[in-house]
């Protein structure tokens, strides 16, 4: 399980990713390298992700036989998020994901294509697994970049997503304990069965303000973690 309360540093994420990525070369566990460059163009394709849990694995399976079979970069990284979204073990993203301090799971994606650089994204949209595909809709089905809250949530719907319930017992439990200590001159005091247990605090994704906007769906030049490089 992912710890929520953690974010690799990325030089070394990268680092940890390409020695990861030659050693599958040197191996001979990278399948079809010959028809992926092909539908490419030119280069080494590389698929990469900051889980390195069974779950980042499996992200990087599929998304990896997409890739390798001729498939576009969009849908290799839409698949390889949307495992993760689905995995009720990972509190990052999607079910299970911890909630804003309303105790409401909200979710934030984006996405580009790197050949044109378009771009699509998603804010605060509530009871959607899956942000990063109604992202991607956002980018090919309309002219704008951005849709949050309800608006984004009517927008998915329009596509036939199926609304969910998010918030698993465990995240519930996980967004009780961080509210119980948030402050000891607030109104939450703790009660018995939660005093003397700890949770990390939010450093700024977890537990957040409700609507707040992150920095995950927002795209260049805006400060945004979308990048066609």
């Amino acid at each position: 399980m992912s710890d929520p309360t953690r974010h690799p540093d990325r030089r070394d994420f990268l680092r940890a990713s390409l020695a990861a990525g030659a050693g599958a070369v040197a191996l001979g566990r990278v399948p079809d390298l010959h028809a992926a460059r092909r539908h490419s163009g030119e280069g080494l394709p590389l698929v990469l992700t900051s889980h390195k849990n069974e779950t980042g694995q499996e992200a990087m399976r599929q998304a990896w036989n997409i890739l390798s079979a001729g498939g576009s970069a969009l849908d290799t990284v839409e698949r390889g998020a949307n495992v993760i979204e689905v995995d009720p073990e990972d509190r990052s993203v999607g079910v299970a994901g911890l909630p804003n301090a309303d105790g409401v799971v909200q979710l934030d994606a984006s996405i580009m294509d790197g050949a044109t650089y378009n771009a699509g994204s998603v804010a605060s949209l509530e009871r959607i697994a899956t942000p990063s595909s109604v992202a991607r809709l956002v980018m090919e089905r309309t002219d704008h970049v951005m849709l949050v809250g309800p608006g984004a949530l009517e927008f998915a719907r329009s596509f036939g997503f199926k609304e969910q319930e998010l918030l698993t017992e465990e995240s519930r439990e996980m967004w009780l304990r961080w509210r119980e200590h948030t402050s000891e001159t607030d109104d939450w005091g703790p009660p018995d069965h939660l005093r003397g247990r700890r949770v990390g605090g939010s450093d700024g994704y977890w537990y957040r303000c409700r609507r707040r906007v992150g920095e995950r769906p927002r795209v260049p030049p805006a400060g945004g973690r979308c990048s066609s490089d």
